[in-house]
């Protein structure tokens, strides 16, 4: 680092900029390299740092050696913990994102980076980063003491946030300190403790929800958190929500989505219950929402794993025009053949008018009689089709080749049947004795397949059977498909993996 220093001070690298990609490495050689002005430099990356680094840092910016900053990460530094304040003295004028990543952030930090803002050090700051830093917990309270103008990204997931940090940001946006703050799914609302606080003021900004219970028991949504969310909603204080995330909250909002959709969501695109073990009365408030037209954007609808839409539950979901849904989620949802008849008759019926992407992957029942059923009818918008780990044998394939042959798959796209060892041999030859004229992407990942496999796979690409195809998945352990044959198929298929 030493010699960079040397060469640039003698004039050897004129035009030279180092920036991100160079990720200085350490405390070692900072000293040395800094000592000189890097005019062009827009991206510091240090791993690895202490308190010389960041002293040197410091005074290599005091004295304008780093005029052109705009990102910087200190991602990882334990040993800068409590010294931030050495970083910020003087003013970074063109700084946009500031990131201390998993840093051991304490007290004293967040009130220097507080302070630098109070000071103006910090005019052009849009992002901070404060992900991983579990001692801040409680500690947001001394951040917002003053207005921040221009911040927009607040990231501070796993931080453990407590009720008082909540009601700080809440508090903070209601005085205008946040005017153009968006925080979102980087800031992970963590539960139902600090939900009530900050759903009460009004997100303007409020792209997304994430409300993901995958995080400690104390986390999870509960009724309170619904019904605070619906009622925020209903007031008007989250007209820009695109996307509402509640995966793995179980149990604990069984019942209760009645009281998150009381009003219509204008914005909502992207609904999801991944692993919410939703009731049947779950099911006749998205029915009735729908009625109501409080969903009336939405583009996707996630209900995997939600085992209880099996029968009465998907009839009563799709009893009704859903006339904006573009991808529906019915993985693992333990569907049987009788779900099969209600798909084709929601198809049938017109129930469906945009659907794009189907998605019923993981649900043993689809196959023989049940996917012979759902394809008997034109599916005349799908595109994507999704049957990864279904019971598929070499009927179902013929089930599937049938379907296209008589074309009631027009706009197929993409075919999913990865993870499915019945695919193998008879299954792909029949499946692939017919040309597919739309589809671009297949996905066969572990599907056991063989040499003899591979071989049919290339003949149907010089027999022009998969004309636009330009992603194949063929990848996975139990896959015997060698990279010579991988070759090969490259020659007509873009990209094999």
């Amino acid at each position: 680092m030493t010699a960079i220093h040397n060469a640039r001070m003698e004039g050897r690298l004129p035009s030279i900029d180092l920036i991100a990609e160079y990720s200085l490495p350490g405390h070692v050689p900072v000293v040395p390299l800094m000592c000189g002005a890097w005019v062009s430099q827009e991206v510091l990356d240090l791993r690895e740092c202490n308190k010389q680094d960041l002293t040197a840092i410091a005074e290599a910016n005091r004295y304008g050696q780093l005029p052109s900053v705009k990102r910087m990460h200190l991602s990882n530094n334990k040993d800068i913990s409590g010294q931030v304040g050495a970083l910020l003295r003087h003013p970074w004028n063109l700084l946009q994102i500031l990131g201390f990543d998993s840093c051991g952030l304490i007290t004293d930090d967040i009130k220097a980076i507080a302070e630098g803002n109070f000071n103006n050090f910090l005019p052009q700051l849009k992002q901070l980063i404060m992900s991983n830093n579990p001692n801040l917990s409680g500690m947001f309270g001394h951040f917002f003491s003053q207005p921040w103008l221009i911040m927009q990204k607040l990231d501070a997931t796993g931080c453990k946030l407590n009720i008082e940090d909540m009601t700080a940001i809440h508090t903070a946006r209601m005085e205008g300190k946040l005017p153009s703050i968006d925080v979102k799914v980087r800031c992970s609302l963590p539960g139902h403790v600090p939900v009530v606080p900050v759903i009460c003021g009004a997100g303007a900004l409020q792209e997304e929800l994430d409300l993901n219970g995958h995080y400690p028991v104390d986390s999870k949504c509960d009724n309170q958190d619904l019904t605070t969310i619906g009622e925020a909603n209903r007031y008007g204080q989250l007209p820009s929500v695109k996307r509402i995330n509640l995966h793995f909250n179980y149990t604990n909002i069984s019942g209760q989505v009645g009281a998150l959709l009381c009003g219509s969501w204008s914005a909502l695109e992207d609904l999801d219950f991944n692993s919410c073990y939703l009731t049947c009365r779950d099911v006749e408030a998205l029915d009735q929402a729908n009625q109501l037209q409080h969903l009336p954007c939405l583009k996707k609808l996630s209900l995997w794993g939600c085992e209880k839409l099996s029968g009465q539950g998907l009839i009563t979901l799709l009893s009704h025009t859903w006339s904006t849904l573009q991808q529906l989620v019915l993985e693992d949802c333990s569907l049987t053949a009788a779900d099969g008849d209600t798909l084709l008759e929601a198809c049938i019926q017109g129930h469906l008018p945009q659907l794009g992407k189907l998605d019923i992957s993981r649900n043993d029942g689809i196959s023989g009689a049940c996917l012979s059923s759902l394809l008997s009818h034109t599916w005349f918008t799908l595109q994507e089709l999704d049957l990864r780990w279904c019971s598929l044998t070499a009927a179902e394939c013929n089930t599937l080749l049938e379907a296209c042959r008589q074309g009631r798959l027009p706009q197929l796209c993409k075919l999913d049947i990865s993870y499915i060892d019945g695919i193998s041999g008879a299954g792909l030859s029949s499946l692939l004795s017919h040309t597919w004229p739309t589809l671009q992407e297949l996905g066969l990942w572990d599907c056991s397949l063989t040499t003899a496999d591979g071989d049919t796979l290339l003949e149907a690409c010089r027999q022009g059977r998969l004309p636009q195809l330009s992603k194949l998945t063929i990848s996975g352990f139990s896959n015997k498909i060698s990279s010579d044959m991988k070759d090969k198929l490259r020659q007509y298929i873009k990209n094999v993996s």
